[in-house]
């Protein structure tokens, strides 16, 4: 009975909740870059609704994956939108400059930070353990 409460949780919060923090990370992105652009036809306008709805999501993952009690598994989540962010900053700034070439480099890092922080949290956790 357990097993299928942790696949109803999994099916109904985690997955929902990953879609949607997809959704309103990368609208709050494109808000916070051109502030004309619109989420969602106009309805989500203001940046500060949209951290809220990714707040939430973040939650419902954390709920569904039934890991409550390590909910530091979230910065891994938090990550990916502000390393997206910073490396859309970065290679605006280093647009036709010398440095416009390693702009492309810096895309590596949409991958490693997320995976670094989350080797930190999981080596936390085991030190936990003990």
């Amino acid at each position: 009975m357990r097993k299928i409460i942790k696949i109803i949780m999994f099916i109904c919060l985690a997955i929902p909740g990953v879609l949607l923090f997809t959704l309103t990370s990368l609208g709050l992105v494109l808000k916070i870059i051109d502030k004309d652009f619109v989420v969602f036809n106009g309805f989500f306008k203001e940046i500060i609704v949209l951290s809220l709805i990714s707040i939430t999501s973040l939650i419902m993952v954390i709920l569904g994956v039934s890991k409550i009690k390590q909910w530091r598994y979230i910065f891994v989540f938090i990550s990916i939108p502000i390393v997206i962010l910073l490396n859309l900053l970065i290679g605006w700034l280093m647009e036709g400059t010398i440095f416009s070439s390693f702009s492309n480099i810096f895309s590596i890092t949409i991958v490693v930070v997320p995976f670094l922080i989350s080797n930190y949290v999981r080596k936390y956790y085991e030190k936990i353990k003990g």
